[in-house]
């Protein structure tokens, strides 16, 4: 598959929220994110990229005993697409890398970075505290 720019967004957004699962033949991709806080970026954003990168129309699910919203479904080409560019199935920890034809080209880095930063990014400021010797 051509890594495009919209592709590159996806598995940022994959490697920040999402999981590949495998079990009893059955090949699942999963993202999850916060029921109220993350709606309208998965709504408007991650749906929009599965349809425009794979013509899968996706749909949003709320875990009703938790804060939780996520989208699942089964589809064997797409997970071996992620399969393909090295996301592995089952737990992420310690196992990602950034593809290579996402690394070696600056443009696809940018939206790749902009899907996981999205997804599981954050950002700190602190002050500078002066020492004082005593």
């Amino acid at each position: 598959m051509e890594m495009t720019k919209e592709f590159a967004e996806l598995i940022g957004i994959m490697y920040g929220d999402g999981c590949l699962s495998s079990r009893h033949n059955k090949n699942v991709v999963y993202i999850s994110g916060h029921k109220h806080l993350d709606f309208d970026y998965h709504n408007k954003t991650t749906r929009n990229l599965f349809l425009n990168v794979f013509g899968k129309n996706t749909t949003i699910k709320e875990r009703k005993d938790e804060n939780t919203l996520f989208i699942k479904f089964s589809d064997k080409s797409i997970f071996d697409n992620f399969r393909t560019i090295g996301m592995p199935v089952g737990k992420k920890e310690n196992k990602l890398s950034i593809p290579s034809k996402i690394k070696d080209n600056p443009y696809l880095t940018c939206y790749f970075l902009r899907g996981l930063a999205d997804t599981d990014g954050c950002v700190v400021f602190s002050k500078q505290h002066k020492k004082y010797r005593y």
